[in-house]
């Protein structure tokens, strides 16, 4: 199995990407665990995947490393008797947050329930 990984957004081939894989259903649900390639793309954003089975797939990149928030769309495909290729990858940059979070220590004050009776 062959294909490439681009950017979503501007189609331009994403290097040094590490492809993950895994055997889906007809409704395109994984069923079984997640491959990794020890295999990177190339500074063309190409991968080859050799040894696969016959089967139903699903291949997609998963950003590694603290400083890494990408994730891509899985793209399906399906192995039978001869090689596959022209697989596209579409690899989409993930929503960081940055700041401080604050805990507080003291009790919430309650509110008062009582009031006084005036005669």
């Amino acid at each position: 199995m062959s294909g490439r990984v681009v950017d979503a957004e501007s189609g331009k081939p994403v290097a040094s990407s590490f492809i993950s894989y895994s055997s889906i259903n007809e409704q395109n649900q994984r069923t079984g665990g997640i491959n990794f390639s020890p295999t990177q793309t190339d500074a063309n954003g190409k991968f080859r995947l050799e040894g696969m089975q016959p089967g139903h797939y699903a291949a997609s990149v998963m950003g590694i490393g603290q400083e890494n928030s990408s994730y891509s769309d899985s793209a399906p495909f399906d192995i039978s008797d001869s090689d596959v290729t022209g697989i596209e990858i579409k690899v989409r940059r993930g929503a960081t947050i940055e700041g401080v979070a604050v805990l507080r220590t003291t009790p919430i004050p309650q509110p008062r329930r009582c009031c006084r009776r005036y005669r």
